[in-house]
């Protein structure tokens, strides 16, 4: 079985990918290759599944690569949405951890910084649910 390119971008093309949901018909398989900087842990990978699957996906699985992720799916009702939705709600997930920590470290100085992450997580994640309301409506 060989697999055709559809599109290719880089993370701010995140949430274009309900776009391509025309060119999958039910049954037909396909994967979203992530290329990043890092290996992802497996704690990433496993809260990156729970959210895959709680936004009903159901034909999924994800390999840990040395260069990213590769999640590997089977359409059945517009999963793309689906998976993007779960991947920007881990990542604001990653992000609030990490300002947490950091405001923890820096103490009252990392409030400002903190805020402002907040404010970010938040616009994120009303893009995310308008995205997948979209998708859903589709």
């Amino acid at each position: 079985m060989s697999y055709q390119l559809i599109a290719q971008g880089d993370a701010s093309d995140l949430r274009r990918i309900p776009d391509y949901q025309d060119h999958y018909r039910e049954g037909d398989r396909g994967y979203l290759a992530l290329d990043l900087l890092y290996t992802p842990s497996e704690n990433i990978v496993e809260q990156l599944s729970n959210a895959i699957r709680a936004a009903g996906v159901e034909r999924y699985s994800i390999e840990r690569r040395a260069d990213g992720l590769r999640i590997n799916f089977q359409v059945a009702i517009k999963p793309l949405a689906l998976i993007v939705a779960a991947i920007i709600g881990i990542a604001v997930l990653v992000f609030l951890l990490i300002a947490w920590r950091l405001f923890r470290e820096v103490g009252p100085a990392g409030v400002v910084g903190w805020t402002i992450g907040a404010v970010v997580a938040i616009i994120v994640i009303v893009v995310a649910v308008t995205a997948l309301i979209r998708a859903v409506r589709a």
